[in-house]
């Protein structure tokens, strides 16, 4: 059961430049960025159970098909190690960049943080455990810009746990929605580095 939502509001951003510094300061907080590595953002699949997906995008989705239901999830991976018990958090931002035609119906995604430890090789039929007590939940994706969604009370409470790095699950908030719903985004490539998902931290040092 879960017990607290995190309603937020989203918005878009201009692409990153791929001269963007890791490290910024504010005039009150300093920023880390965290971006995927290879092989730490990919989707389990329904219509391959057995398999994960590491494409050029990936999805939540609820596809219908001839009557047939395929749904799919997200995995992400950031490797923040220690970082978040050394500082004081002040807010964090899921950054991603909506693939191309994949974002319709009703595609409010939520996020859970990971309580199984990371693996590249998780699949539709052998998921995670997730921590479902918190969650952090988007509003209806539908532009093309950089969506920022706020995951600061998932950030605080790994870092109040000392969680090393910082797995997400992505999926459909209803998972059973009316119509067919996708969610879709740019994963990691050689070629859209800087359209790859990022996670974004306001800080204090301790």
């Amino acid at each position: 059961m879960k017990y607290k939502v995190f309603t937020v509001a989203i918005s878009s951003l201009l692409l990153f430049s791929c001269s963007k510094k890791e490290d910024e300061n504010t005039s009150e907080n300093s920023l880390k960025v965290f971006t995927v590595k290879e092989g730490d953002s990919y989707m389990l699949h329904e219509s391959y159970p057995e398999e994960p997906l590491k494409w050029d995008y990936i999805s939540t989705t609820y596809n219908i098909v001839d009557g047939k239901i395929f749904q799919s999830n997200v995995l992400l991976n950031f490797e923040t190690g220690n970082f978040l018990n050394k500082v004081q958090i002040d807010s964090a931002f899921l950054v991603l960049k909506p693939f191309p035609d994949q974002n319709f119906g009703e595609n409010a995604i939520e996020i859970n943080l990971l309580k199984s430890k990371f693996l590249n090789n998780y699949t539709w039929n052998n998921k995670p455990v997730l921590i479902e007590d918190y969650f952090a939940k988007s509003s209806k994706i539908d532009k093309d810009d950089k969506y920022k969604i706020d995951v600061t009370n998932l950030i605080k409470f790994q870092a109040a746990n000392y969680g090393f790095n910082t797995p997400f699950s992505m999926s459909l908030f209803n998972e059973a929605p009316t119509e067919s719903t996708f969610a879709g985004f740019f994963s990691l490539t050689k070629d859209l580095k800087e359209s790859a998902p990022k996670l974004e931290i306001y800080y204090k040092n301790k």
